[in-house]
């Protein structure tokens, strides 16, 4: 999916100024090579670090194709994405490494809005996990199977109510 569509999606569906900002190059304390994998908690605090020093305030999402794991929970095989909170910034990375498993392009774009949507319901608006299958911010998301059933929706039962749900 083309990042400015990406964008401009979420801009208009949740009124937010959206921007593209340019690439950030992978240093070598952000990749494990034991695991092959992209650590997750320290590439979202270089971002903070990055958000700090710009002193812009604002919700950072970074995409990126590598496999990435949780240093948090290092037992978890893989994760989809990491958030974290920098004072009033919000920073999150999303892997789309895994998303493409067993998927065409129209599946890989809804799991890919997906979880954008999860992390600015979380870090954005601050709202907590549920339980609700549908909502992109269900508590557990294991697999590619999770991510199908899950909508971009962060309340289902109230669409467009993200600021109370």
């Amino acid at each position: 999916m083309q990042l400015r569509r990406l964008a401009r999606h979420f801009g208009a569906k949740y009124k937010l100024y959206t921007a593209i900002a340019p690439r950030m190059n992978l240093t070598e304390e952000r990749v494990n090579r034991e695991r092959g994998q992209l650590r997750g908690e320290t590439t979202v605090n270089s971002i903070g670090r990055h958000i700090l020093r710009t002193n812009i305030r604002f919700l950072m999402i970074a995409i990126t194709p590598y496999d990435m794991y949780s240093e948090v929970n290092p037992s978890l095989r893989f994760v989809f994405g990491v958030n974290g909170r920098f004072g009033n910034f919000g920073a999150a990375v999303i892997s789309t490494a895994r998303m493409a498993f067993s998927a065409g392009k129209k599946e890989r774009e809804h799991r890919l809005r997906v979880m954008v949507a999860r992390h600015i319901g979380a870090s954005y608006f601050r709202l907590s996990k549920n339980r609700d299958r549908r909502s992109a911010l269900y508590e557990r998301i294991h697999s590619t199977h999770d991510l199908d059933r899950m909508t971009e929706e962060l309340c289902p039962s109230a669409p467009g109510a993200a600021r109370s749900c």
